[in-house]
């Protein structure tokens, strides 16, 4: 996967299970956001249909709290994802130069 052609071509032969895993392997806390935040609104959601307002209101507080959660995990994420590739890259960089001599 060294050039971006070969890359290209695993990104279309991968299915949408297959990217859906690989793209929670990579940034694990972004599903978790996602459902937490699903699941603040689905509760915020009951309780304003039960007409417990206080309820409601704390559980749209957290799901506000879980939406940032979910974006700092996205940027974290991509920012560990960036510094693992340039790592890896280096390391194949150093790996052909050495090879060569």
């Amino acid at each position: 996967m060294s050039n971006p052609e070969e890359f290209m071509k695993e990104a279309y032969e991968e299915t949408r299970l297959q990217k859906l895993t690989r793209k929670c392997k990579e940034e694990p806390f972004v599903p978790a956001g996602v459902a937490l935040t699903c699941f603040a609104l689905g509760a915020a959601t009951y309780g304003v249909k039960k007409g417990r307002r206080s309820y409601a209101n704390n559980m749209l507080r957290v799901r506000v709290a879980a939406q940032g959660f979910t974006i700092a995990a996205m940027i974290v994420g991509s920012f560990v994802y960036s510094q693992n590739t340039q790592a890896s890259a280096r390391n194949n960089d150093s790996s052909q130069t050495s090879s060569q001599k």
